[in-house]
Order: C-alpha cells, then sequence, then structure tokens
C-alpha cells in the first residue's frame, strides 16, 4: 500500500483556554506543555481525499500541534497521493489529489522486508512498512526527516514446529546541515519507542527534536518537532503522526507525511 499526504500550515495566533491537563511535550528546558484544547478538523467540501482524522491541538505556552491519523485498507494495495491545507481559524482543511507516482519518501526509505516463509503455517502472513514526516522550507528544500520502518510476520519456528509471530523495527532521524538552501539544522534528540509486538500486534514510534539558527536572523531560533508511528492491530494497520514548530517564521515551514507498504497479516 502506498499513501503520501502533504501537511501546510498556516500563521495563526491564538490565546488556548485549559480544559484538560495532559503532558504532551516539554522544550529546550525541559519545561513540560500541555493539551489545553483540540479541535478536529473537518473536510471542506471540494476535498478529494477524507482523511481518517486530522486534530489541531492548541498547547499551554501557545503553540499548535497538528496530528492526523490513516487507517489504510486492511488487505488491499493502496496507491494515493493528496496535498491539504488546514484554514486554522475555520476549523477545516482541503484536501486535493497529486499525479499518481508523486512521493515524499526517497528510494534509501523502502521498507525493511520480512524473511520468506515456509508455507507450513496455517496464518502464515508477512507485512512491511515505512512511514515518513518531513518539514520543507518555502522553497521545498529538506529541512528536516523521522521515519519509522517497521516489517512483521507469522511463519512456522522449525524447532517448536508451531507458528511464530516476529517483528523488528527502526526509527531514523534527518536533519540537513546544509539545506539546499544553505540553512543548517540540528537534530537535537532522537529516540524510538519499539518495536513492541505480538501475535497479529505492531508498534513503532520514533521522535526527532530539531532546531536551527540560520533559517532567516542568526540570533533568532527555529524549532520542530515530529513523531510518526506505525501499528497494527489485530490484523488493521495505522499510521499516526504529529509535527509541532515554532520559533522565527515557523509558520513558513511546509510539513509532509508518506506512508509506503503492505500488509498480509490480515486474519489472526
Amino acid at each position: 500500500m502506498k499513501l503520501t499526504a502533504l501537511i501546510l500550515f498556516l500563521p495563526v495566533a491564538v490565546q488556548a483556554q485549559a480544559t484538560r491537563e495532559t503532558p504532551v511535550l516539554a522544550d529546550e528546558a525541559g519545561i513540560p506543555s500541555v493539551i489545553v484544547r483540540s479541535v478536529l478538523l473537518q473536510a471542506e467540501e471540494g476535498s478529494e481525499v477524507t482523511l481518517d482524522e486530522l486534530r489541531l491541538d492548541y498547547l499551554s505556552d501557545g503553540r499548535l500541534s497538528l496530528r492526523g491519523r490513516t487507517v489504510p485498507t486492511k488487505a488491499t494495495v493502496v496507491n494515493e497521493s493528496f496535498s491539504y491545507t488546514v484554514n486554522v481559524e475555520g476549523g477545516t482543511y482541503r484536501t486535493l489529489r497529486l499525479e499518481k507516482g508523486e512521493e515524499v519518501l526517497s528510494e534509501s526509505e523502502s521498507p525493511n522486508l520480512p524473511p520468506p516463509g515456509d508455507g507450513c503455517c496455517v496464518n502464515e502472513c508477512d507485512g512491511s512498512m515505512v512511514a515518513t514526516v518531513t518539514t520543507y522550507d518555502p522553497i521545498n528544500c529538506v529541512l528536516t526527516r523521522t521515519t519509522s520502518n517497521g516489517n512483521w510476520h507469522n511463519h512456522m519456528n522449525i524447532v517448536t514446529q508451531a507458528c511464530q509471530w516476529t517483528g523488528s523495527g527502526n526509527g531514523t532521524c534527518f536533519a540537513a546541515s546544509p539545506s539546499c538552501a544553505n540553512t543548517h539544522w540540528i537534530k537535537s534528540t532522537c529516540y524510538q519507542t519499539g518495536p513492541n509486538n505480538g501475535p497479529f500486534y505492531f508498534y513503532l514510534k520514533t521522535t526527532g527534536n530539531y532546531y536551527n539558527y540560520d533559517f532567516m536572523n542568526p540570533a533568532l531560533r527555529t524549532d520542530v518537532s515530529q513523531w510518526v508511528a506505525l501499528e497494527l492491530n489485530f490484523g488493521q494497520p495505522y499510521v499516526e503522526w504529529d509535527q509541532t514548530q515554532w520559533g522565527e517564521h515557523a509558520e513558513l515551514l511546509v510539513g509532509a507525511a508518506a506512508l509506503t507498504g503492505t500488509n498480509g497479516c490480515t486474519n489472526p
């Protein structure tokens, strides 16, 4: 399955009112920020693709965080690309299908393929996915990229002569230094959660935090925090991503999310 989405962030000034206190993000000083309000964005009339979920989180320090969720078709192949823009004040988004073949992923980020099976396991199956969230500047230069790459399979264990579920994966973070516009981004932290897996279950999340001092004014800083997660639950794949950006001219940055892979493990 292949699924590609572009996320365009628009500038906005907000004053958020507290409604719940859940730590979600810490700044460089380690001070936690909390979600004070969440808005589930609605597709505008004329949108060519309706997303499973696109949510705008208002943080207690005034930042905005955009979180997307896609639920690919369980077994069939998906090959779809689309862009979308967010109307923050209106609480809506608009999508537009892209030309087939337009991809955000590079060839070096193809899924890690599981080993071939022996055909002896009753529910033998394989799956692999790679999901990426990327930041671009206004002239389409890649600035940051955070990737989760996982695979899973249910094959016969030749020792126990029983079906055995196995999953593996890795997370990577990239900061352009220099970018094609000769700006220099620094990766402050990169870490992964998982992979966690069990029978017909898999989870992998990668988080990257980045900053820059020469986006415009060398005396001012721009930050990007993003994560992307892969999940397989009872044969149903899910992909979720989040991007938060702040600092000097952060409203000019463009985010993108992409998913490619296949899943044959649909019948636990």
